[in-house]
């Protein structure tokens, strides 16, 4: 084998650890070539050797600004025209290496010049973290509430989202106490003249390696589910989850390589820079927020819609319904396990009830501010004419609270002589038309029928299967 891939960590705080760590390696025949995500290192086979590594810290590029190529050449042939060998990089570090025979002067001699230049990078990378952390709380806060949802469940993907978004907002929160602390310290020890104090463990290096490689994976296994599903469902439409990732990816690199080198002015760079956040941003929710992820499979003609999804949790999923005024809905979710169907049923009991409370209090605001209401205006909703009189003359919301919530207890009734022969059953209308069935792990929602019908429901029963 003539490579071999280790996971390891660079960073502002273990420069003298990695660079005892290289010179073992090298020292075992395995010579580092290069350095991937800080964390993944490179090495290929060549003759044992005792070597000394010195990494040298030099910013290729800041916020607004980034060094051409003609420059980071010239830092490399200034380098090595004092005998050291350049080996590699990890963004602004710059590994070079000579033997333990050689003679050769230090790269960096003055402490204060290298603490200068180790905290122009902390500082760029705890900005990054100052960004991200909020963004992340905000998309957090936007995914939890779906995660806990029966899109959620049927969807599958906020398993690996919110997970992920967990996982970054922690390491970035761990990086930010580790850097702060780091620059304090060391701040005052150039100021009483003393070396930079690096850290004398290994548990950051590890945290960090982990978070990053734990982050790849979780990645992977995003990008493998969304594939499967996109195959299994035939909807390629489900690749849309990407998009936001690889919009964020082409403006950043836009702006690193067209931006950053131009001679363009700081004041103007930063507005560039807030615009191209603000883009990625809203082209983001916009994928979101019109439908991300939404269950796209679906067969559909003029008379009927037929949609199929499936998450781990959810295995099975089909949602059928024909268009026009007598329309009907049935769906389907074939649950992994008993206990997540009955989670099921609650979320979708839950469901129901905001679905109600929503429109019925619509409906009672409209009618209380209806001058001209008639009696089958207030009928309808269940009302008398007394409850629409205090209705009207009502100066809190009480009264509002109290007629919800009484319409919530005559639309959702659990259904007790069990004539479905299941688990659970429930009636989730006043008209006793939409029901939800519970039969083990297997959930059926079925809306549109008359189902007070002994004889619709032993065809429902035979037709379902259940």
């Amino acid at each position: 084998m003539s490579k071999k891939i280790t996971i390891h960590n660079l960073n502002v705080t273990n420069i003298p650890s990695v660079e005892k760590y290289l010179s073992e390696m090298a020292s075992r025949g395995w010579m580092i070539k290069r350095i991937i995500l800080a964390s993944i290192f490179i090495f290929e086979k060549t003759e044992k050797q005792n070597l000394d590594f010195s990494i040298t810290p030099y910013e290729i590029e800041s916020a607004f600004n980034r060094k051409s190529k003609k420059e980071i050449e010239e830092f490399r042939d200034v380098t090595e025209s004092v005998g050291w060998k350049f080996a590699a990089k990890s963004y602004d570090f710059h590994i070079y290496y000579k033997k333990n025979s050689e003679d050769l002067i230090e790269l960096q001699t003055d402490e204060e010049e290298k603490f200068h230049a180790i905290k122009k990078i902390a500082k760029k990378e705890l900005l990054s973290a100052y960004i991200l952390i909020p963004f992340l709380l905000f998309f957090l806060w936007i995914n939890t509430g779906i995660f806990f949802s029966v899109e959620g469940l049927v969807s599958g993907m906020y398993l690996f989202i919110v997970p992920m978004l967990i996982f970054a907002i922690v390491g970035a929160l761990v990086q930010v106490i580790v850097y702060k602390i780091f620059l304090r310290k060391n701040k005052k020890n150039i100021e009483y003249g003393n070396d930079i104090e690096y850290s004398k463990t290994d548990m950051y290096r590890k945290f960090i390696s982990i978070f990053i490689v734990g982050g790849m994976i979780f990645l992977i296994l995003f990008i493998i589910y969304i594939t499967y599903k996109a195959i299994r469902y035939k909807d390629i439409i489900l690749f849309s989850a990407f998009i936001p990732g690889l919009v964020g990816l082409a403006i950043g690199l836009m702006y690193k390589y067209n931006i950053k080198p131009s001679e363009m002015s700081k004041k103007y760079k930063r507005i560039f820079f807030v615009v191209t956040l603000i883009l990625a941003v809203v082209i983001s929710n916009i994928i979101i927020f019109t439908g991300f992820p939404k269950f796209l499979s679906k067969e559909e003609n003029k008379d009927y819609t037929y949609r199929e999804n499936g998450s781990i949790l959810i295995p099975e999923f089909y949602h059928y319904y024909t268009h026009g005024i007598d329309s009907v809905e049935i769906k389907y979710y074939d649950s992994l396990n008993e206990s997540i169907a009955k989670r099921l049923v609650d979320l979708l009991l839950k469901e129901r009830r905001n679905s109600i409370t929503g429109s019925y209090s619509y409906a009672l605001e409209e009618l209380s501010e209806n001058e001209n209401a008639l009696r089958g205006d207030y009928e309808t909703l269940g009302l008398s004419k007394d409850e629409y009189i205090d209705l009207k003359t009502a100066e809190d919301a009480k009264t509002i609270d109290e007629l919800i919530e009484r319409n919530i207890n005559d639309s959702i009734i659990k259904i007790e002589n069990n004539i479905w022969n299941a688990d659970e059953a429930y009636y989730l209308s006043i008209n006793k038309d939409i029901a939800l069935i519970r039969d083990d792990r297997e959930v059926y929602y079925i809306g549109g029928y008359n189902l007070t019908d002994e004889k619709i429901i032993e065809e429902m029963k035979e037709e379902l299967d259940i």
